[in-house]
């Protein structure tokens, strides 16, 4: 049998590069939704919709 060894990448040893390319990917991700705001409705929108629909008849019953 042989072993494979597994060494740790740059961003993981350091929570600084972490951090910057989660902050990269966040920015990209942003910016992607600015181009497709239908997205944006599907993700955000919907939700909160649904929120305030399922609090009013909850509240109602009561």
């Amino acid at each position: 049998m042989s072993t494979v060894s597994i060494t740790a990448t740059s961003s993981e040893r350091r929570p600084a590069g972490l951090l910057r390319h989660s902050l990269i990917l966040a920015r990209r991700s942003l910016a992607k939704s600015a181009r497709n705001p239908g997205a944006l409705v599907n993700g955000v929108v919907t939700p909160a919709i649904f929120l305030l629909c399922c609090s009013s008849t909850c509240s109602a019953a009561q």
